[in-house]
């Protein structure tokens, strides 16, 4: 799973920016935060 090979506090803080999550759609998909929020 992605989140085991980040620190928790990482991927799961609750305090995400636009641009951490434009970021992180960025590297690693356009997926990745549709699964990880559930939506």
């Amino acid at each position: 799973m992605v989140k085991m090979s980040v620190p928790a506090s990482e991927w799961c803080n609750g305090s995400h920016t636009p641009s951490e999550i434009a970021a992180a759609k960025s590297a690693r998909g356009p997926g990745f935060f549709a699964r990880l929020f559930g939506r």
